[in-house]
């Protein structure tokens, strides 16, 4: 039998970017992980707190295993050859390392697009640094006239703000809406515009809930210290939102069939809208598998069409198979089995 200390150290491996993290919360390790012992069962959302989260939640995979060896220099070589030639702006997503988290949203979108962009911390040797500098507690404005980040995901363009400055944008659904434009995936017109932001936001709500099945009380305290009641939460959730969200969801495809054809949320083509709804149909397919294997056929639409139709989109196709594509831990998205179906 593996003994638990061993589990929990494959878990959750100390890395710099976790002690740095930690640092941000004023949290000591106790002597027995600075010496190499296991890090404590089922920790608290880090991530979800103001210096590691956009507005509720990110996945704190540089908690998981298992780690990569390859140095940052060589994956951002890597990574450049697999990219498209930029034909936009240099943009630079400034997120936490190793982890989807809300980040992944903004990742999706570029790569539907087929469009160039740095992954700063994990491309950068130091790009954990420029992360930590934009939520500076006590930074008011940036060198280039930016108000300060509350927390990542952000968005840096370099010379898109105003007198060709660095402009510096936060919050997933502001900076998705300010790339739909200029990516291609914002609809064809005014119109289709704020709809698919609206329909995001619903389905960032969606992914707003699924976090707090794991953690319905405090995202500082221990999944143990809130168990009971995240065995109601995730009830509640599997017994009325899931089919609450997922049938608006196929009811809107159902209703853009003649467009979408009942592979977009929105006119005929992808949009932000889609990509963000795949992204958290995904992740619950990881937190609660058996919930979703009953429930898919209720929604033919929305997991027969619209699921596998977005990842064969020729962009995401070769993201998704390729490591870039970070794996679901212990963030947004955890797999508990007694919180889902029984």
């Amino acid at each position: 039998m593996r003994d638990a200390g061993a589990e929990h150290r494959e878990a959750f491996p100390r890395t710099p970017q976790y002690d740095a993290a930690n640092r941000m919360h004023g949290t000591a390790f106790p002597a027995s992980l600075k010496a190499g012992g296991a890090h404590p069962p089922r920790p608290p959302c880090l991530t979800c707190l103001t210096c590691l989260t956009c507005s509720t939640a990110t996945q704190p995979s540089l908690l998981s295993g298992p780690r990569r060896t390859v140095s940052a220099r060589f994956a951002h070589a890597t990574m450049a050859t697999t990219k498209k030639a930029r034909t936009h702006p240099p943009y630079e997503l400034l997120y936490w390392p190793e982890i989807p988290g809300r980040g992944e949203f903004i990742r999706l979108a570029f790569e539907a697009a087929g469009v160039s962009y740095t992954d700063v911390c994990n491309e950068k040797k130091d790009g954990i640094n420029e992360v930590l500098a934009i939520k500076d507690d006590k930074l008011t404005v940036d060198k280039d006239g930016n108000p300060p980040v509350f927390a990542p995901p952000a968005l840096r363009v370099p010379g898109e703000s105003k007198d060709g400055k660095s402009l510096v944008l936060y919050q997933t659904p502001s900076i998705l809406a300010y790339l739909g434009d200029r990516l291609g995936l914002a609809g064809e017109d005014e119109i289709e515009k704020h709809w698919i932001l609206s329909h995001t936001l619903t389905a960032l709500d969606l992914n707003n809930e699924a976090h707090d099945t794991h953690h319905p009380i405090a995202v500082t305290k221990y999944y143990e210290e809130q168990k009971d009641e995240a065995l109601k939460k995730a009830q509640d959730f599997r017994e009325n939102r899931i089919p609450k969200f997922f049938g608006y969801f196929e009811r809107l495809l159902q209703g853009n069939e003649p467009a979408g054809k009942g592979k977009h949320l929105v006119g005929g083509k992808l949009s932000y809208a889609d990509t963000t709804l795949w992204h958290i149909l995904n992740g619950l397919k990881f937190a609660f598998p058996k919930e979703l294997e009953a429930r898919e056929k209720d929604f033919p639409l929305l997991f027969e069409t619209f699921y596998p139709s977005v990842q064969e989109h020729s962009g995401l196709k070769e993201y998704l198979a390729s490591s870039r594509r970070k794996p679901f831990s212990m963030g947004i998205f955890r797999h508990y089995p007694e919180l889902d179906r029984h």
